[in-house]
């Protein structure tokens, strides 16, 4: 009887008709939202990456921006060292324009910038603004790349290294000879060895005694030469009364360490009771890729900068040889490029060997090229005369087939921008400084030689000028050397000389110097992403 009351009143319950129907239909519904859920996050994705590459786009944008300007600021720095005379590399700027110490450039109001190159870069473009630093060789740059709406700013502090090698005391290739300097030595100003040919442990300087091998002022120097260069430039030094007179002196070793021993010292100890006002004790950097080692140590270093810092340089600075091909005439030789120059005589020039190989004060001679065609020996030629009573003039270059010997009892004194090239070795046995005042640099000697050369042979000598020598320098007794050695060895000879740099040298080079160009290396201190500018 149930049987029969269920199939009477319930026949729909069994009856599954449409049921796959209902089922397609919720599938599909599901499909539907899943599709329109991948679609939308698709699209978010889309324009997450699309924000992104023009982010990055934006950014590589920016550092095209930072690049140039790079540029421009070496290019100007060469040129004049100078970054805050309303122009750089021939664009005008206007400071009085300045956001927040930032001015735009080029000024875009001055109708000599309207062949600047294009900012327009990869379908945006960069705007850069600069802010002068806290001193002439050092500037802070921002740019501001933009694509679309999308604008991404980096912001660098650069500052201007000079490499030249005529911008230290001593500049060394391969360091000292036999990697030892001991003595006395007192080295005022900056020291760069490249330590060519080192191995990786070896020890580029090994300094012992009361040596002091980067001192930064002129502490020492003779009154009678210190009359001679121009007053050093100035700082100010916490806890100091008075400005300071500073070398800006730095040293730098790319391959060796620095030995230190006795009461040698890199820079000097600057105590708070003991306060020297007027002079810069310690140096500016230190860039001593292996350290400092001997008895002394770091703790013999008082460097601005502590004694961990790595030679910041890398491979830009490379010894200067007189074998190298010329800038001016890649087919010659430095030394044949020089020699070209002089145009002197066949008769002349063995004229000249016979003289310099053996200048005294009562020497008297006059060897010049009169360019001029005026018959008077001048700053246009290249040559060099003696008057017999001590007074050299030099002018332009003067190649010597021969070695120089300038010797004597009596000092001789100097006028003129020259430079003489010898092919044999050189000796300067006598005092041999400029004439006057404020004579040095704008009177200038310089010597080259692809052999050896010895400053000093006697005591207390006084020499002037800048000395190159490919092979070894060597400085003897109580020699006191103002300018600049290039060498790829140096050897105090177990004396006590003294050398003594003057920063404005790398000015005012003689004509026909070795590696007399302008080099600087823009060294960026700080670089850091920044938000963009309001």
């Amino acid at each position: 009887m149930l049987l029969n009351i269920r199939k009477r009143f319930l026949p729909g319950l069994e009856n599954k008709k449409g049921s796959v129907l209902l089922t397609t239909y919720l599938l599909i519904t599901v499909l539907l939202l899943l599709g329109t859920a991948f679609v939308i996050i698709s699209m978010n994705e889309g324009r997450v990456s699309e924000s992104h590459r023009k982010i990055a786009q934006a950014f590589y944008i920016a550092e095209a921006g930072i690049e140039r300007m790079l540029y421009d600021l070496k290019k100007d720095f060469e040129a004049d060292e100078n970054w805050t005379d309303g122009e750089i590399n021939g664009w005008t700027y206007n400071s009085a324009a300045a956001v927040n110490g930032y001015f735009p450039f080029p000024n875009a109001s001055d109708s000599d910038n309207n062949t600047y190159p294009s900012t327009v870069l990869n379908g945006g473009s960069y705007s850069v603004s600069l802010k002068n630093g806290s001193s002439t060789g050092d500037i802070w740059v921002r740019s501001t790349g933009t694509i679309g709406s999308v604008s991404q700013t980096i912001l660098i502090y650069v500052k201007a290294v000079n490499i030249s090698p005529w911008n230290n005391a001593i500049f060394a290739g391969a360091g000292a000879s036999g990697r030892i300097v001991n003595g006395n030595v007192d080295i005022r100003g900056s020291v760069h060895i490249l330590g060519d040919g080192l191995e990786d442990d070896g020890t580029a300087i090994l300094m012992g005694g009361d040596a002091q091998f980067v001192g930064n002022n002129y502490d020492g120097l003779p009154a009678e030469l210190e009359s001679k260069v121009p007053v050093l430039p100035t700082t100010i030094i916490t806890g100091e009364s008075t400005l300071s007179e500073t070398l800006n002196a730095e040293l730098r070793v790319r391959n060796g360490s620095v030995s230190l021993s006795g009461s040698a010292t890199v820079g000097e100890e600057t105590k708070n009771n003991d306060i020297e006002d007027g002079e810069k004790e310690n140096v500016d950097g230190c860039y001593v890729t292996d350290g400092f080692e001997g008895s002394g140590g770091a703790g013999s270093v008082y460097s601005d900068n502590s004694t961990n810092q790595a030679y910041d340089l890398g491979d830009r600075v490379v010894f200067p040889s007189l074998s190298d091909d010329s800038i001016e005439d890649p087919e010659k030789t430095v030394q044949e490029y020089f020699i070209s120059q002089t145009n002197f005589s066949v008769d002349t020039q063995a004229g000249l060997v016979t003289e310099l190989n053996n200048v005294t004060k009562n020497s008297s001679f006059t060897h010049y090229e009169d360019v001029n065609e005026n018959g008077i020996f001048d700053a246009g030629d290249n040559g060099i005369s003696m008057d017999g009573a001590g007074n050299m003039e030099i002018h332009g270059r003067v190649y010597v087939n021969g070695p120089v010997n300038i010797g004597g009892s009596d000092p001789i004194t100097y006028a003129g921008k020259g430079t003489i090239l010898a092919t044999g070795d050189v000796l300067i046995a006598t005092s041999m400084t400029t004439v006057g005042n404020n004579s040095f640099p704008s009177s200038i000697i310089g010597i080259m030689t692809p052999g050896s050369m010895t400053l000093g042979v006697s005591s207390q000598l006084n020499i002037m000028g800048l000395f190159y020598a490919e092979e070894q320098v060597t400085t003897n007794k109580q020699t006191n050397i103002v300018g600049t050695l290039v060498t790829n060895y140096f050897d105090t000879g177990g004396q006590v000389p003294a050398i003594y740099q003057v920063p404005d040298t790398a000015k005012n080079l003689p004509p026909g110097i070795i590696s007399g160009d302008p080099a600087y290396y823009l060294k960026v201190v700080s670089w850091q992403k920044a938000d963009n500018p309001s």
